[in-house]
């Protein structure tokens, strides 16, 4: 006897029209004149939808990837209308220009890289004034906790503020399924770690009480400290004893700050304790923090790839496939040359336009980071959503053999390297390097086998190579992976 799977729902909408929905994928269809019968039956089956196919759920999303990739590119379309409709009448930034951003000429997606580029230069001069929306009590949203001021961290320039919207949801729908957490209706509570002067909203944080530091119950801002090699014990005991009093079932960090916590509770006999993962942003994450930290918590590492510029709306999410899939709830990300848009595969400047956003909405902008959309079919939860390979800031590359190397490049390289846990690499000369390393824990790497791997990997002449004990922070605190010191990186596009 033929039927439809459980999660499948058939519900009539009048006339001979019903509507389809599968529960355990989402994905939405409306038929007419539905049954199990002759074609209609074999079109069900094709997606899926039938109990008698014995499909796991990865099979069921992939058979019905194309039709929910075309229902989300009408979706898409029409919230880039939505937004362009919004800002243009709304917004004065974009009003003064509203030649330019016309939503009725948005006819494709394709139609979207006509519309201006945003550069941090744009932001600066037209906040807050020009960017945030007509009708946003600024003031009254921050003393209702709605809204807040937030910094960027300013390492390869000056420091931008932005409005964020704390209403924006930070989880993706599901993130319990995603990362294998347990189901509760309660909202997850989260430990921040991170620089001092990094904290996003809650910036110069290190010496206020718990009570200041905690956010409507759910989130804790830890304390830091301004030169993280250097942190006492009495700060360590410090955040071992408040995640253990606040309970957190996520850690929010920037994974140099957490890394080098978790290796001196280690070092030093501190108990530190377990959250159910951890979440990576602020800064790149490398391959040597990411088995460090999984090692030394016994926790799952995910990226969380955000910007605070754009105002509460996150970019990417990794899921526990390990790849990295675009937020399309909250954004759009195009990746551009100096040419256009580049194809799937291609590396370039990264786009960001916060679709999700109506308090301070930027379009187009230019976030200051590279890395490459990526066609892969993961059979994860975010399965629609597309892959990103970030490959870091583009201020941060290095100039080699005519081309330019990215620092997911060198610590793709680096990584084949054991005994290693941080690192610098600053480009010195036309085909010079010079790497400063931390030795792990467990042991110390070989600078012979830390020179080799680099000249083979990225055919540079000279590597010099120096053990140290710490590395030097940038005035925002955060850690530079990778510096040209010889030639200015291009701006692209």
């Amino acid at each position: 006897m033929i039927a439809l799977r459980k999660s499948v729902e058939v519900i009539p909408r009048g006339g001979a029209q019903s509507e389809l929905v599968d529960h355990d994928t989402g994905l939405t269809l409306t038929v007419e004149g539905f049954s199990l019968d002759g074609d209609s039956a074999a079109a069900l089956r094709a997606l899926g939808l039938l109990e008698e196919e014995g499909l796991s759920l990865a099979e069921v999303r992939e058979r019905q990837r194309p039709v929910r990739l075309e229902a989300l590119a009408s979706q898409r379309l029409e919230q880039w209308r939505e937004l362009i409709a919004f800002a243009a009448a709304k917004v004065p930034f974009y009003r003064e220009r509203s030649a330019q951003y016309d939503a009725d000429a948005l006819e494709t997606l394709d139609d979207v890289a006509a519309l201006p580029l945003m550069r941090k230069a744009d932001v600066r001069a037209n906040f807050p004034g020009g960017l945030v929306a007509e009708g946003i009590d600024v003031g009254k949203g921050i003393e209702g906790g709605n809204l807040e001021l937030a910094g960027s961290s300013g390492t390869t320039e000056e420091r931008l503020q932005v409005v964020s919207d704390l209403e924006l949801t930070s989880m993706p729908d599901d993130f319990e399924a995603l990362w294998h957490l347990p189901e509760t209706d309660a909202t997850p509570r989260t430990a921040v770690l991170t620089s001092p002067t990094c904290m996003g909203t809650q910036c110069h944080l290190g010496l206020a009480p718990y009570e200041n530091r905690l956010r409507q119950q759910y989130t804790l801002f830890l304390n830091s400290t301004p030169d993280l090699f250097t942190t006492p014990k009495s700060t360590l005991e410090n955040v071992a004893e408040e995640l253990g009093r606040f309970g957190a079932d996520m850690l929010l960090v920037n994974p140099v700050y957490l890394h080098w916590f978790a290796r001196r509770c280690r070092e030093l006999n501190v108990a530190l304790p377990r959250p159910r993962i951890v979440l990576s942003c602020y800064q790149y994450l490398t391959r040597f923090s990411r088995r460090a930290i999984t090692e030394l918590l016994g926790v799952p590492v995910y990226d969380y790839y955000g910007s605070t510029d754009l105002g509460g709306a996150r970019t990417a999410v990794e899921c526990d496939r390990g790849r990295l899939h675009v937020r399309e709830d909250h954004v759009s990300v195009e990746v551009l040359g100096k040419d256009g848009p580049k194809a799937p595969g291609e590396l370039g400047a990264l786009a960001v336009t916060a679709l999700a956003n109506r308090v301070m909405p930027l379009v187009r902008y230019l976030v200051g980071d590279v890395g490459k959309l990526v066609e892969k079919s993961c059979d994860c939860l975010l399965s629609d959503w597309a892959c990103l390979e970030l490959h870091g800031r583009s201020k941060d590359m290095l100039q080699l053999n005519g081309g330019w190397v990215t620092t997911r490049m060198v610590d793709d390289a680096l990584s084949k390297v054991s005994g290693i846990d941080f690192y610098r690499v600053d480009q010195t000369g036309a085909s010079e390097l010079r790497v400063q390393a931390v030795p792990s824990l467990e042991r110390s790497f070989d600078p012979r086998e830390v020179e080799g791997t680099l000249r083979e990997a990225l055919k540079v002449g000279t590597v010099r190579v120096d053990t140290v004990k710490r590395l030097e922070p940038e005035p925002s605190l955060k850690y530079r992976l990778t510096e040209c010191k010889v030639a200015q990186p291009p701006e692209l596009p």
